[in-house]
């Protein structure tokens, strides 16, 4: 997926560059046996594995160093303080973008950033009425199962069927460390 959101990006500008955040605590959710650091190491793991999306991606490790419990505009403000130029887009899933209005400064949150919405199950996507929102959907996403409902099924089957989903070098760093495990 990462691959097609830069390739998409390539088509709107014309030099992208996606960052990926891994989040050190969700304020919404509950405490996870991953760390940070095995977010961002598995997250490299990944991008490793692809030579075109290496290109254009980058981690940054923001989220770790900001007050517990962060929330997105914290990190969208601190990165617009970094690079007050750049146009930010926000790849999110059907089922969070019909979520922000539940997000703390969802107003605040729409003016620093244009949102690319993943659909997932449903075809029509209920648009949030929160001013200065900007979107677009991706149909060409489609399909993608969220990285939540991703560890639910691992969950309940076992982490052994993410084997055929993920690179083999992230299936093994999950094995090796026991995460996603009940």
């Amino acid at each position: 997926m990462a691959q097609m959101a830069i390739e998409h990006a390539i088509q709107k500008k014309k030099k992208p560059v996606l960052y990926f955040l891994p989040t050190a605590a969700a304020p919404h959710k509950k405490k996870s046996n991953v760390s940070f650091l095995h977010r961002f190491r598995m997250l490299r793991l990944l991008l490793n594995e692809n030579e075109f999306v290496k290109r254009y991606a980058k981690i940054s490790v923001l989220e770790r160093y900001l007050p517990k419990p962060n929330y997105t505009i914290q990190v969208l403000q601190k990165l617009k303080g970094y690079c007050p130029n750049t146009d930010f887009v926000f790849l999110l899933g059907q089922d969070m973008f019909e979520a922000l209005p539940n997000w703390y400064k969802p107003e605040e949150i729409a003016k620093l950033v244009t949102f690319w919405v993943i659909p997932r199950h449903s075809k029509n996507i209920h648009i949030p009425k929160i001013p200065f929102l900007q979107y677009e959907v991706l149909p060409e996403f489609a399909g993608f199962e969220s990285s939540t409902q991703a560890r639910q099924d691992a969950f309940r089957k076992n982490v052994r069927s993410l084997q055929k989903e993920l690179p083999e070098s992230v299936y093994h760093y999950i094995q090796k460390h026991h995460l996603y495990e009940s």
